[in-house]
Formats: C-alpha cells, sequence, structure tokens
C-alpha cells in the first residue's frame, strides 16, 4: 500500500514547508487557446513522521549510564510505530506490510468522503473500500487531503499501547498526581550543554496549507504532540509528529489499474516536472526526502 515519493533530485532543495501559490485548478479552461484541460483522475496521498522531543527524565531512574542509550533507542522506535514514508487514502484504513495498525477506521473518514464513494460504487456492486479513493474533481481531492488530515488529529493511537494523546495523558498526570520531569532531547544552541525543561506545545487543530502546484495541486501538514512510554512504567516522554497530506494525479503514480493490485505499492514522478513555485518563509522540510 505504500506510495513511494521519488527522491529530492540532486542539487535541488526539498520541498518548503510554507509555501503561497495562485490556485490554477486543472478543471480550468487551458492556455489562451480555449481548450479544456484533458480530465484528470486525482489521490491523496499521506505520510506521517515522528522524532522524540522530550524526554521524561524519569525514564532514566535506576539505570546505570551503560542502560541509557538503550533506553532511547527503545523509546526512538516505540515513537515511530504509527509512521509511513507515502499512503493513499484507502490504504491508512488498512494495516501496513510492516505490522504498522491501521490509522483510521472508515468511520473516521469525513462524512461526504464516506457517502461520495459508497453512491459512486452502490450501482456497480463493488464494495466502497475495494478501490482506491479517486477523484475527478481537482477541488474535491484538495478538500479530502484537508477534511482527512484534520480527522487524523482526533483518531485514538491506542493501538499502540506506548502512545496517547497529549491530551488523554494530561488527564492522567493530574489524576494520579504524576511529576514528569521532561526535558529537551538535545542542548539548545548556546546552552553549553545543558537541557532545558519542556513545555509541551498545542497541536494543531486545523490543517496548514503549506504547497500548491502551478496546477492546483494542494499539499497540507499538521502537527500533533504524543506521549510515549516504551516501559508500560506512567512516562511521559514527548513525541512529536508532522503529517502531510498531498494531491497526486495517477498519472503521477505507477498504480496498476487491474484488480487488487491497483492498491499495491506506487513510485510517484520527480514532482518537480508540475511546475511547483515556491516563495520560502525561512522554514523548509523535504516531502519527499527523510
Amino acid at each position: 500500500h505504500n506510495v513511494r515519493l521519488s527522491e529530492t533530485p540532486a542539487g535541488k532543495k526539498p520541498f518548503p514547508l510554507a509555501v503561497l501559490m495562485p490556485d490554477s485548478a486543472d478543471e480550468a479552461t487551458a492556455g489562451n487557446s480555449g481548450a479544456v484541460a484533458a480530465a484528470q483522475t486525482y489521490i491523496v496521498v499521506f505520510s506521517r513522521r515522528s522524532v522524540v522531543a522530550a524526554i521524561d527524565w524519569n525514564m532514566f531512574t535506576d539505570m546505570r549510564p551503560c542502560e541509557r542509550s538503550d533506553a532511547v533507542e527503545e523509546l526512538e522506535s516505540k515513537s515511530t510505530a504509527l509512521d509511513f514514508d507515502s499512503e493513499e487514502l484507502s490504504c491508512l484504513l488498512d494495516g501496513g506490510e510492516d505490522g504498522r495498525p491501521s490509522l483510521m477506521d472508515a468511520d473516521d473518514l469525513p462524512e461526504w468522503v464516506q457517502l461520495s464513494f459508497k453512491e459512486a460504487r452502490a450501482d456497480t456492486h463493488t464494495h466502497w473500500l475495494d478501490e482506491i479513493f479517486k477523484f475527478d474533481v481537482l477541488s474535491k481531492a484538495n478538500q479530502a487531503a484537508k477534511d482527512s488530515l484534520e480527522r487524523m488529529l482526533n483518531v485514538s493511537v491506542s493501538k499502540i499501547s506506548s502512545l496517547v494523546h497529549v491530551a488523554d495523558g494530561n488527564k492522567t498526570i493530574a489524576e494520579y498526581d504524576i511529576e514528569p520531569e521532561l526535558y529537551h532531547k538535545t542542548p539548545k544552541e548556546g546552552s553549553n550543554g545543558v537541557l532545558d525543561e519542556y513545555l509541551v506545545p498545542d497541536s494543531d487543530l486545523t490543517a496548514t496549507l503549506s504547497a500548491t502546484s502551478a496546477k492546483g495541486k494542494k499539499v497540507y501538514t499538521a502537527t500533533l504532540f504524543l506521549y510515549c512510554d516504551p516501559y508500560g512504567a506512567d512516562l511521559y516522554n514527548v513525541v512529536r509528529t508532522e503529517i502531510t497530506a498531498r494531491v497526486l494525479t495517477m498519472e503521477e503514480t505507477d498504480f496498476n489499474s487491474e484488480g487488487p493490485e491497483a492498491r499495491a505499492a506506487a513510485s510517484v514522478a520527480d514532482p518537480w516536472e508540475d511546475g511547483w513555485s515556491y516563495t520560502s518563509l525561512g522554514c523548509s522540510v523535504g516531502l519527499a526526502t527523510k
């Protein structure tokens, strides 16, 4: 189910996180000739990447110095248990080949997305979850990317016992009077190696438009914060997770349209070929590189 984005070409910078461009949708009339643009089919591709932002120093209680690095490695492994590089929207409802559980249930999808595909496949007697989610209109694909990403921000992570949303973890902290000792994982610049205390930021409630291609395909991003307890010992290490939703055309993938294989792995053409233009706001992240 993976949709692998191509590596950033040599000598080209990675995608900026913040990009604002005029939205010239593919449905619009092409050029000055008055010819209508060729019909396109769109999909929404997601990625999820996590890093440990802060360590609960209680994790190191009674540990020998030589054991601490092993604990951090275990923490980093557990913190990325829900991560993936690139997957089409419908594939998020299935588990990954690496053992990752599903990211969403069908009921977690926006209602209009569910209804759209249920109605489209009713006449063919095809179950609406048996195919990838394809959109014939760019504006709907863009809206699906935004709405589905915002739903993901609130989906439970209980399928991974070591992870919990910060809001849920804070309730447990208050109920049982737990005192996490949170410090930045690495020293800040100019701190002389001293780790500063860490205050957990709020998770995003909405998706942010971070890029728009010259043809109007949008990229949305959002950040949420989780607690991670790799040992089940009332630990509250902080994990920062960035989720990205990107609209692509079917032509930008090598999906096999014949049968179930259509949902198999696919690679995406060089995104720079689409004429993406950028206004750098001093913050960049590589959507095509890890």
